[in-house]
């Protein structure tokens, strides 16, 4: 009987009601490289595919940041974990997440991209 009943929602209503779905690409991984504009143009576009992707909650944020990494990138992330469990730092949100990876990989005394950072293809 529920079956029917939303079947007749779905038919009465056109089942058009639902907000269309972007196809969006993942970004490319980061793997380590220390150079503002690829950092900054990184952390950009993981932000906007959350964003579009709808991804909600620091934490599922954090974690799909996360497994934008590779390379000497993962092992970084790794020590931040261990760091996080046995309460050395934490990282909660997006935020956290991007200041703790410009802290490590940005250059020393490179200057933060404005933005016209976008160089790279995108």
């Amino acid at each position: 009987v529920k079956n029917r009943t939303l079947q007749r929602q779905i038919s009465v209503s056109g089942g058009n009601d639902r907000p269309a779905r972007v196809d969006v690409q993942r970004p490319a991984k980061y793997n380590e490289t220390r150079d503002s504009r690829v950092i900054d143009n990184f952390l950009f576009k993981v932000e906007y595919y959350l964003d579009l992707q709808g991804v909600m909650g620091d934490d599922l944020q954090v974690k799909t940041a996360a497994m934008l990494l590779e390379s000497d990138a993962v092992a970084w992330w790794r020590r931040k974990i261990l760091n996080i469990q046995k309460g050395i730092c934490t990282i909660d949100t997006f935020d956290d997440f991007q200041r703790e990876l410009k802290t490590y990989f940005m250059p020393p005394n490179a200057p933060e991209c404005d933005t016209p950072c976008i160089s790279d293809g995108w």
